[in-house]
């Protein structure tokens, strides 16, 4: 074989072994690039959907304060409504009572009163309080208890009524227009439909 014929083929295999040495560094290079690719193409997407968690996790936080925030807003309403339809109701309900004790039915409620307190206490009455108002009354009143009373002006008592206390002082019998009132509210409140949750 000639020596240029050894040559040129000694110049082919070594330009083929460097094409293949290329092509393979190339490839590699290729394969390198499309893992590193893939990988910050993984953590782009790792980083975003922590975001998006993160995110979400603030969205959710920031919806709960304005929807505590518009819960606690509306149960303030409701009870300033409430307490003023109460003040109301209370306010006509009070009205009421001290036009009842100004009517002529007012004596019969009294005398009916103590004849009741007269029969609960088996008699045993000995200190009438009323208020300084129904002092027309009080002769009439201590009658239907007893005779033997005493007779105090209770400044606690400003609707109308009596209380009675028992001759030992074991019992008080509490028959005013205040305690009526006062259960009645309770009774309003409970009742109304307008409590808060």
């Amino acid at each position: 074989m000639p020596e240029q014929t050894m040559h040129s083929t000694l110049i082919q295999t070594i330009q083929k072994a460097a094409r293949e040495q290329a092509e393979a560094c190339i490839a590699g290079a290729k394969r390198r690039q499309q893992d590193a690719l893939r990988r910050e193409q993984a953590k782009a997407e790792e980083e975003t959907r922590q975001w998006q968690q993160s995110r979400f996790a603030e969205i959710r936080e920031e919806a709960g304060r304005r929807i505590c925030a518009a819960e606690n807003a509306a149960r303030a309403s409701l009870f300033h409504r409430r307490e003023a339809i109460r003040r109301e109701v209370m306010e006509k309900t009070r009205a009421a009572v001290e036009a009842f004790t100004q009517s002529d039915r007012y004596e019969a409620f009294l005398l009916a009163s103590a004849s009741a307190i007269h029969q609960r206490m088996a008699g045993d009455c000995a200190v009438l309080n009323m208020r300084a108002e129904d002092r027309p009354f009080a002769a009439a009143v201590s009658a239907r208890l007893g005779h033997s009373i005493t007779l105090h002006i209770d400044p606690a008592i400003t609707l109308g009524g009596i209380t009675v206390i028992s001759g030992d002082g074991s019992l008080l019998v509490d028959d005013t227009l205040d305690r009526r009132l006062a259960e009645q509210q309770t009774w309003f409140e409970e009742h109304s439909g307008l409590v808060i949750e």
